[in-house]
């Protein structure tokens, strides 16, 4: 392809985006602009899905004041020059919304294709319809479970103008797939290009296989030792080659990251930016320059409040900008929270609740409770900036059982040394003798009790995890490792041998395990340490506690009795019951009992100890009582829709149990010339035969394993699952725009004669940043005309049926010459004509939708300080040029069959 500036183009994976016009020539890269959707889109030079827009004598060439029939086409060095009627128009200026689509030039021509391929067109229009206009676009791609909660924050979050909200699910929850459902939904809308993940080393590997083997995102490492080279100079042109990027924290990066745009920006473990740092300083400058910031953190408020409202003022500097005011603030939601959840229960209200309706809502008295629970929930201004869902509220968690494993040998002396060294206070110990070591033997015979269980080992330091592995290593018993020296990749590769269902049956850990990696597989987690922090031993436990598990979560904690390893578990098991069930409330815990704590731990008797644990079970017990009815209840309950959560579910699982997609997919992989073997459960298995000779979207080769059922996806792991959302299905509908659109087929009737079947496509003409898709996505017409040009009242798959090749011939039939022109204009005056209609029926779907969001920001903005004047204006803004816009619409030819009539 030779591009010059100036030149037409048009996008065939993108028609609606009207006539293309080339802009630039950058290196590898072609920059086209198309006005009429107000975008710009680069291409790379190889094989670009795009056609040079030509028009042919007999067209209508159409400009900015002129308008005539093509006499003469001539070229001005590259580009082209259309003449007619004593007016003369360069291609550079031709109408944005000109109608370039070339079937009638294809079949004047006798440039066919297979008359199959006309339907699979038809039938990729309908899809892309109904894949552009589904709520449940971006939800169903991923190779996951469904959960209400999950979905429910992400369709919550999409809705958004702008997306900057903080994920505070407690562990197990699934924080990781909320933030990937959002980027997914995100990017099928059109309303990202490019993403930035931030993520603490460790778990740089563990996005990158979550998003491409769950959502079949590919990220690309930016960072040391990374796919990208910092430092290098061309990286503004290495980030227009790449979209999506995941960079550790704390990575040596270069100004020209400083200057880089992002459309969205994710931050995990987020609880690690401290005011101050060099790492919340890079979040803090990207916060401000990206329109959508997701940050992920499941102890948000560990290291106290201020760190936490620092953090939340990167989302909303404007709404979050003075502490006293949000912590008064937060004590003032904790009087609405009893009132909240006696209305989510159900509860009769009491007269202190109703004086408090009355007080904040006015007349209430007609409302229901689930409407009075949502405008009570609309005063909760941190719930539009924070979601928190905890487990008691989520069922599919395991029963944690807890084993207390006391050790009769050991040596305390040693013991007490090894403790001092792992928080810090004795750096000379070396680790030996772990052959000996009792917990070593206890490993060996649990192990060999336990062939058929996973388990995951968790100890304090790199030297502990490879002195045990070293000791329990054997030719038949392999030993996974994961600790902070070894590099990223090798972690990854440690941790996905162990996930193997044939891998080792033990992986041994560093703390660096007990965050952010999801050991799943394992239903045994054996400690070895106990970490100082709570909230540090919740995450661990998190690391196989998770939704979804299946089995109980069986906690061993090993210790030999008088140690302060065997205290420290005594202040878990009795005073904070962190082993029997999930726990929150570490920053007071840890302002009020640390100090003390480690004195308990360390003391020559128990009796501290004993004291501390009646203390700390008492001040523990105050806390989670308090947290229960107080502001974390509150946001708890405006972080879960469950209502709209299971409308979105009813979408979904209609969407999946239609055979539609299946059909389609079956049918183009058979015209594509791929084989199929039915698996069963809806599976198959394709594999390229004889006629296989253009590239099929997504094949690599070899025997590829599909399913369209996503309970048979999640059993077998080899079989892709294909969904509207999936990549190869969208590629697939995207090529079949290439091929189908002139064709010639023929079939018997009560008399012979011509018809032509005609494809028109309805859109409106509105800049993309709109997202007007939602309600008016490009919809197909069809149409069909007999040789009268009158319309043939017949069902299209009635048709489809009766139809068989025909021969390209007829179309150097002088009669058919004649009668085209005349029947192709005929067709388009009937499509044109239902144009109006489909606009007006989006128009109208539009308004249903959004007028009662901007009624809604409008009231809310009275009583909630989290809704702004910015937002609301956004909103109206949108609704007033929408409805504008939706009133007109362009009706594209995109497809024509030429239907020679046989007599029966």
């Amino acid at each position: 392809m030779k591009f010059a500036p100036g030149q037409r183009w048009y996008s065939l994976t993108e028609p609606e985006l009207g006539l293309g016009r080339v802009e630039a020539i950058e290196g590898r890269q072609v920059v086209i602009a198309f006005p009429a959707r107000d975008m710009v889109r680069r291409y790379t030079g190889d094989d670009p899905p795009l056609v040079r827009a030509r028009l042919n004598a007999g067209q209508k060439a159409r400009g900015l004041s002129v308008e005539f029939a093509i006499e003469e086409v001539v070229a001005d060095g590259a580009l082209l020059v259309y003449r007619g009627g004593g007016e003369e128009l360069a291609e550079r200026d031709l109408d944005a919304v000109l109608d370039v689509s070339t079937p009638e030039n294809r079949l004047a021509n006798g440039q066919i294709d297979d008359y199959r391929m006309f339907d699979l067109r038809h039938a990729a229009l309908a899809i892309r319809h109904r894949m552009l206009s589904s709520p449940a676009r971006g939800f169903t791609g991923g190779r996951i479970r469904l959960f209400d909660h999950q979905l429910s924050i992400a369709h919550d979050v999409c809705e958004r103008h702008r997306v900057r909200v903080l994920l505070a699910d407690e562990v197990g929850l699934g924080k990781t797939i909320e933030a990937l459902l959002i980027l997914h939904r995100l990017l099928l809308t059109g309303r990202v290009e490019t993403a930035l993940i931030l993520v603490p080393p460790a778990l740089v590997h563990q996005w990158l296989a979550e998003a491409y083997l769950r959502f079949n995102l590919v990220l690309r490492v930016m960072g040391e030792g990374g796919a990208i080279d910092v430092e290098s100079e061309d990286l503004p042109e290495q980030l227009l080659d790449a979209q999506l990027f995941v960079c550790p924290l704390g990575a040596k990066l270069d100004e020209s990251f400083d200057r880089s745009e992002w459309d969205i920006a994710i931050v995990d473990e987020a609880h690690y930016l401290q005011l101050g740092s060099p790492e919340f300083e890079l979040v803090a400058g990207i916060a401000a320059r990206t329109d959508h910031v997701v940050l992920l953190s499941a102890t948000p408020d560990r290291d106290g409040e201020q760190a936490h409202f620092a953090r939340l003022a990167l989302l909303d500097p404007a709404r979050f900008h003075d502490f006293a005011s949000y912590e008064r603030e937060s004590a003032h939601y904790r009087v609405l929270a009893a009132a909240a959840d006696r209305l989510a229960k159900g509860q009769v209200l009491d007269e202190a609740d109703r004086g408090l309706l009355a007080d904040r809502l006015g007349d209430f008295d007609a409302a229901t409770a689930p409407a009075l629970l949502q405008r009570l929930l609309d005063l909760h201004g941190i719930g539009r900036v924070m979601f928190r869902n905890v487990r008691a509220r989520i069922p599919g968690f395991p029963r944690r059982v807890f084993h207390q494993v006391d050790l009769k040998e050991g040596n305390p002396d040693r013991l007490r040394r090894e403790f001092l060294a792992d928080i810090g206070r004795d750096e000379s110990l070396r680790m030996t003798g772990v052959d000996k070591d009792p917990r070593t033997h206890w490993l060996d015979e649990f192990l060999t009790a336990h062939p058929d269980d996973k388990v995951l080992v968790l100890c304090a330091t790199r030297a502990k995890v490879e002195a045990f592995a070293e000791a329990l290593v054997s030719p038949r018993r392999p030993v996974a490792r994961f600790h902070e020296q070894m590099g990223v990749i090798e972690r990854d590769r440690q941790a996905a041998w162990f996930l193997e269902e044939d891998g080792p049956q033990i992986v041994i850990s560093s703390a660096i395990g007990a965050e952010g990696r999801n050991f799943q597989v394992a239903r045994h987690l054996v400690l070895l340490d106990l970490p100082l922090s709570a909230d540090r031993l919740e995450q661990a436990i998190g690391r196989v506690d998770r939704i979804g598990q299946g089995f109980e979560v069986h906690i061993h904690a090993l210790a030999v009795p008088g140690t302060p390893q065997a205290r420290l578990r005594r202040w878990y098991a009795e005073a904070l019951e962190v082993f029997s069930r999930p726990w929150h409330g570490a920053p007071a815990l840890a302002r009020e009992f640390n100090g003390a704590l480690e004195d308990a731990l360390l003391a020559r008797t128990s009796e501290a100890m004993d004291t501390l644990v009646t203390k700390g079970k008492e001040r523990n017990a105050e806390i989670m009582a308090e947290l229960e009815i107080g502001r974390d209840r509150l946001l708890e309950l405006a972080s879960f829709d469950g209502a709209a959560a299971r409308r979105l579910q009813a979408v979904i699982a209609e969407v999946e149990a239609d055979g539609e997609l299946e059909s389609f997919m079956v049918n183009a992989f058979e015209r594509g010339g791929l084989d199929i073997e039915i698996l069963g459960d809806r599976s198959y298995a394709v594999r390229a035969g004889l006629d296989y000779h253009r590239p099929f979207p997504g094949y690599a080769g070899g025997t590829m394993a599909v399913t369209f059922d996503r309970t048979v996806a999640l059993a077998h792991p080899d079989r892709a699952l294909l969904t509207w959302d999936h990549p190869m299905v969208r590629d697939c509908v995207d090529t079949l725009f290439e091929v189908g659109n002139a064709s010639v087929a023929q079939c018997t009737g009560p008399q012979p004669g011509l018809m032509l079947e005609a494809l028109y496509v309805a859109e409106p003409i509105v800049a993309q940043s709109l997202r007007a898709d939602r309600f008016f996505p490009p919809t197909p017409i069809w149409v069909l005309v007999d040789m009268e040009g009158e319309e043939v009242a017949i069902d299209a798959g009635a048709l489809r049926a009766k139809l068989k090749s025909g021969d390209s011939a007829v179309l150097e039939m002088p009669q058919v010459g004649e009668l085209l022109p005349g029947l192709m204009e005929r067709a388009r005056e009937i499509a044109a004509a239902r144009g109006p209609a489909i606009a007006q029926t989006a128009r109208a779907e539009m308004r249903t939708e959004l007028e009662p969001v901007v009624a809604r920001l409008t009231e809310l903005a009275v009583v909630n300080p989290a809704v702004g004047v910015e937002e609301i204006a956004v909103a109206r803004s949108e609704l007033a040029v929408l409805d504008e816009c939706l009133q007109g619409v362009r009706v594209r030819l995109d497809g024509l069959r030429l239907i020679l009539v046989a007599e029966e």
